[in-house]
């Protein structure tokens, strides 16, 4: 019977005991240490699909917006800022009819000057002011002297324009009302005068001071579109328009200056 040896340098197996692999040792723990989880025997967490799904297209959204939003930066640009539109007044409104207006003082014709402003003298103020002044002439008195003066006020073409012509005209009319209110004897109020423009009124009231002294003035506003027209039509030596004299010469030189305007416009 053959006797097994053991190898050089291997101490010998006692009898008895197994040759397989040796059991595990237990591994010594310190107190407050966690156990060792061994990896390979974890197991996963089961993720229902429909949140997988959700999650993944949600992850894609979050992508595509942060592309469109960051490619201005990316690219070394500024995004521009949207700029909010500040609403313009009037703004759907017509323009006004008047680019330019021919001067004040070539509106009336002479012989309408030489019928209202009987010797007076020309005086061209600026393209859109002129005025007609009685002569002074030496020992004759200053009673039933004409004085006129005639004023153009002209706002831009765009709507915004009229716009201002109107508030203008208004706030002429509502002076002379107030004026009228704190003067005695209180004088009539703004008339408005019918088929004149786009809209008109004439007022009438004594002036204490003036060239020749005591004097009453006819003013007659009247706007077309974008443009006011103002006359003020003076008589020297009285207080009264008795004889409505000088309410129907400004008129009536308002009217011959809004068809001139209205032919060459």
């Amino acid at each position: 019977m053959h006797r097994h040896t053991p190898r050089d340098g291997l101490p010998a197996m006692p009898p008895g005991e197994s040759k397989g692999p040796p059991p595990e040792q237990p591994v010594a723990r310190s107190h407050g240490t966690q156990p060792t989880i061994d990896g390979s025997k974890r197991t996963g967490v089961l993720v229902p699909r429909p949140i997988v799904v959700l999650t993944v297209l949600l992850m894609v959204a979050m992508a595509a917006a942060i592309g469109v939003l960051g490619a201005p930066y990316l690219r070394g640009e500024r995004p521009m800022a949207v700029a909010t539109p500040t609403p313009t007044p009037a703004a759907s409104g017509a323009k006004g009819r008047f680019a330019e207006v021919p001067r004040a003082c070539g509106l009336l014709s002479d012989a309408l000057v030489a019928e209202l402003l009987p010797s007076s003298r020309t005086s061209q103020v600026s393209e859109l002011q002129c005025e007609w002044r009685a002569a002074l002439e030496s020992g004759k008195p200053s009673n039933g002297k004409y004085d006129m003066v005639l004023r153009l006020v002209k706002y831009e073409q765009e709507a915004t324009g009229v716009a201002k012509a109107k508030e203008y005209f208004s706030g002429k009319r509502d002076d002379f009302v107030r004026n009228g209110q704190i003067n005695t004897p209180a004088p009539a109020p703004p008339v408005a005068l019918s088929g004149l423009g786009d809209e008109s009124f004439g007022y009438t009231k004594p002036m204490t001071i003036g060239m020749f002294g005591d004097s009453v003035r006819r003013t007659v506003l009247c706007r077309i579109s974008n443009l006011v027209v103002e006359i003020e039509y003076e008589r020297s030596g009285t207080k009264e328009d008795k004889d409505g004299r000088l309410a129907a010469g400004a008129e009536k030189a308002a009217r011959a200056i809004v068809a001139e305007l209205n032919a060459r416009g």
